[in-house]
């Protein structure tokens, strides 16, 4: 246990690594997550990170993948009484783009297609109560 103020204080983490003996389609070969979070009293506030490594999405034909990608995610919340509270939340803080890249052989060099999926950064907040 950590003293004083600290008591609230989290730092989780994980990594997962997934293989086969074959080629498998949208199998991420390595992620990563990790945060940290803090509750004192009534208020409570986090940040996390989301990587993961570039994975096929395809095991036959022209390769096509997804890039590697690192997601930011923050909140917090406050607890007025026992049965409300307010809370927000932003996802994808810096506005980390979804590229899907396929390699092209008939082509000089082996050009690559990407397309591009942006989400933008999603915010919520609100209040929140208990009945």
């Amino acid at each position: 246990c950590l003293p004083g103020a600290l008591r609230g204080l989290g730092v989780p983490a994980s990594y997962t690594r997934s293989y086969a003996s074959i080629r498998k389609a949208n199998m991420v070969p390595h992620s990563i997550n990790g945060g940290i979070n803090y509750s004192y009293r009534k208020m409570s506030v986090y940040a996390n990170a989301n990587w993961r490594d570039e994975y096929p999405t395809t095991v036959t034909g022209n390769p096509r993948f997804y890039r590697h990608r690192m997601n930011i995610d923050i909140g917090g919340s406050y607890r007025f009484t026992n049965r409300y509270s307010a809370f927000f939340a932003a996802r994808n803080l810096f506005n980390e783009p979804d590229d899907l890249e396929r390699y092209v052989p008939s082509t000089p060099g082996y050009a690559k297609l990407r397309q591009r999926t942006e989400f933008r950064p999603l915010l919520t907040a609100g209040i929140k109560g208990t009945f």
